[in-house]
């Protein structure tokens, strides 16, 4: 499917999802004064074009499926998605996400990190996931509520 916007013909397939970046000009509301991008480019910045496309594709980026954990990344909200329907051991979320297990670590790490600075106390040491969904599902559970 082909979408013509400002800067001219764009492919709609590379406007499957909301990276970090595209979140950050959008919640700057695409001003490009004072953002670090600007100071990268030698050219103008085009991601209000993206921004403006992944809007009309997408609709308006969100911060979790309940609106929870800012700044969530694609990854963590994936994990995030997966643990919110059900999928509670680190192999079912790997299986939902279409990833080995090994390769969500990392992102369940910086999860973990994420849940602290939001409030969860983690009893156990070295294997929290358990506790990790038990926190997403009442963070959730709480957002929806209010």
């Amino acid at each position: 499917m082909m979408f013509k916007h400002f800067a001219g013909i764009t492919n709609t397939s590379n406007y499957s999802r909301w990276t970090e970046t595209a979140i950050m000009c959008y919640d700057r509301g695409c001003m490009c004064d004072g953002c670090y991008i600007q100071d990268i480019l030698s050219d103008k910045c085009m991601m209000k074009y993206s921004v403006i496309t992944l809007v009309r594709i997408l609709g308006k980026p969100n911060c979790g499926k309940n609106g929870f954990f800012e700044g969530i990344t694609e990854p963590e909200q994936r994990i995030v998605d997966a643990i919110l329907n059900g999928f509670e051991t680190k192999k079912e979320i790997a299986e939902y996400n279409n990833v080995t297990p090994n390769t969500i670590q990392m992102t369940l790490d910086e999860l973990y990190k994420l849940a602290i600075n939001n409030g969860a106390i983690f009893t156990k040491q070295k294997y929290k996931l358990p506790e990790l969904v038990e926190f997403i599902k009442k963070i959730a559970k709480e957002k929806e509520n209010d």
